[in-house]
């Protein structure tokens, strides 16, 4: 299928989202996506919603306390309402929320291409249509890490180590491990609790993330603390 024509979109769905991404025709029904592609469909949409949720939530924030846009984590998938009612540098009138809401539904959402491809990018999710030509470096995996709204604020900013302290890090590792094996299986893999664990570790150790008790998380932690008691492995997710 020739994915040009979706270059003239200036936004787009969740469900067009997980479409392009995995290479199917957006026009198809939800209830009619093919079974190889249904669970990283499936993943895709359930993953992008809790972000856009969260990302709205976050804007809010910003909002009351007369943040700006500029600052705002890439991590997160932000609903165009939500994106544009948070002022910007230089842009003292930001646009009102349900100028772009139609409901309450997050299905209903629509949000820049350039977002999506960004939330992809910090996910290491490659997607056969190219929404922003390019994309940002896998190095922005990294700095999200680092600025995550998961550690408390005097945690936040560029140390040597970061700690996540409570439980904190277990939901991390459980949202993180679900990308990945949506990532392995859309590309034919089928990883182990093991494999998945590992890359955490490997990735958490890399930007310098360590556990509540100030050490590096050891990807038998993670497997036994945040990726088995939330199930999550190639077969639950399948």
């Amino acid at each position: 299928m020739d994915f040009s024509v979706f270059n003239l979109k200036s936004y787009f769905t969740l469900h067009e989202m997980a479409c392009l991404t995995i290479g199917i025709d957006p026009g198809i029904a939800a209830n009619a996506v093919p079974a190889p592609s249904r669970t990283a469909y499936d993943l895709l949409i359930e993953s992008g919603r809790e972000s856009a949720i969260a990302a709205a939530g976050l804007c809010a924030w910003y909002r009351q306390n007369n943040q700006t846009r500029d600052d705002l984590t890439p991590a997160l998938l932000y609903p165009l309402w939500a994106w544009r009612s948070v002022p910007q540098d230089g842009d003292p009138q930001p646009d009102a929320p349900e100028q772009y809401l139609s409901d309450g539904d997050p299905d209903s959402w629509v949000f820049l291409p350039e977002t999506i491809s960004d939330w992809l990018a910090v996910r290491k999710i490659s997607s056969v249509y190219d929404f922003g030509h390019g994309g940002v470096e896998d190095k922005l995996y990294e700095v999200w890490l680092r600025r995550s709204p998961l550690l408390p604020e005097s945690q936040s900013g560029a140390k040597p180590e970061e700690r996540i302290t409570g439980d904190d890090w277990q939901s991390a590792a459980a949202q993180r491990g679900r990308v990945i094996i949506l990532e392995a299986l859309k590309n034919g893999r089928t990883p182990s609790q093991e494999d998945v664990a590992q890359q955490i570790a490997r990735e958490w150790r890399a930007a310098g993330m360590v556990g509540p008790n100030g050490a590096p998380l050891e990807a038998s932690t993670i497997k036994r603390h945040a990726l088995a008691p939330n199930k999550i492995s190639a077969k639950h997710l399948h």
